[in-house]
Parts: structure tokens; C-alpha cells; sequence
């Protein structure tokens, strides 16, 4: 993303109030794209999670096989809402520039 942001071919949203870089002012860092990939980097921790309770287990079905999976199938869900909210956002804005030129 911030290749193609260099060269004018994608861009974040750039909010009204918000300031680039703390050093360089005028920059653009793309945070939204860098928070999807953070987050797609837990998300992909998550999946691991329960298949290393399981791996640790062997098959004896103990408790904290139950609430490992109560905890990661929820924030996995929520951590995708989050990503495709950010995309959704980036994409918004990507496709207005592609009408506008």
C-alpha cells in the first residue's frame, strides 16, 4: 500500500483533522491498511490456538479445551469485522478516485 500510495495509484482516506507522519507532516502513512494486517496477523494466531489445546490434550475433552474456543471464535469474528470495516473504508475511497480521473 505504501508503494502504490507513492505513486498516486491508492490512497487511505486522509480525514479532514488528521496529521501525517509526526515527523514529516505532509506524509500519508497508510494506518488503516497497516492495522488489517495487523489484525489479520492475530487472526491468523487465533486459528492456531485451539488446534495447539487440542494437539496438547489428547482427546480427553478437559476444560480448558471449552474455554480456549469461547475465547477465540469470538475475537476471531470480531477482529474480521474489524478488518473488513477498515477495507471497506479504504475501497470507499479508492473507487471515487478511480470515477474522479
Amino acid at each position: 500500500m505504501r508503494l502504490l500510495q507513492h505513486e498516486k495509484e491508492l490512497e487511505e482516506p486522509f480525514e479532514k483533522g488528521q496529521i501525517g507522519s509526526s515527523a514529516m507532516a505532509y506524509k500519508r502513512n497508510p494506518m488503516r491498511s497497516e492495522r488489517i494486517n495487523s489484525l489479520s496477523r492475530h487472526v491468523m494466531v487465533l486459528a492456531q490456538d485451539p488446534m495447539m489445546t487440542a494437539a496438547t490434550q489428547w482427546l480427553e475433552r478437559t476444560l480448558d479445551d471449552s474455554a480456549n474456543k469461547r475465547i477465540c471464535v469470538p475475537e476471531a469474528f470480531l477482529a474480521v469485522d474489524a478488518i473488513l470495516i477498515l477495507y471497506a473504508n479504504i475501497a470507499s475511497r479508492n473507487s471515487c478516485l478511480s470515477k474522479c480521473n
